[in-house]
C-alpha cells in the first residue's frame, strides 16, 4: 500500500508512475492491487485512490469514466505539483484539494 488514511472513512491509495506508452497497463495493475490491498485489510469499505503520474492521454480517457463509476476508484493525476481529477474526485475527496480537470 502506498498510502492508508482513516478520516471520515478508510482510504486506500496506489500511486503508478506511467507515460503514454503505459498508462493502460498501469492502471491496471494499480486497479488490481487496490482491490487486492481493501481484502487483504479487511476493509471492504474502504475508498480506493489510483494516483498516476500525468493526465490519461486521449485514447485512454475512457478509463477515467470506468474506474469512478463502474469500479468505484477515484482517479487522479499530478499536474506540474497539483492533483487533478473528475468534479466528483473534488467533491469527494475533498481534503485533497484537487484541482478541476484539464
Amino acid at each position: 500500500i502506498d498510502l492508508a488514511t482513516r478520516l471520515e472513512g478508510d482510504f486506500i491509495f496506489e500511486m503508478k508512475s506511467c507515460n503514454p506508452g503505459n498508462q493502460w497497463e498501469q492502471v491496471r495493475k494499480g486497479c488490481s492491487q487496490l482491490y487486492e490491498y481493501r481484502y487483504l485489510q479487511k476493509s471492504s469499505k474502504a475508498n480506493l485512490v489510483l494516483v498516476v503520474e500525468n493526465r490519461l492521454v486521449p485514447k485512454n480517457r475512457w478509463l477515467l469514466d470506468y474506474l469512478e463509476k463502474d469500479r468505484k476508484i477515484f482517479l487522479l493525476w499530478d499536474g506540474n505539483d497539483t492533483l487533478y481529477g473528475s468534479s466528483r474526485a473534488r467533491d469527494e475527496l475533498s481534503f485533497l484539494q484537487i484541482e478541476s480537470a484539464k
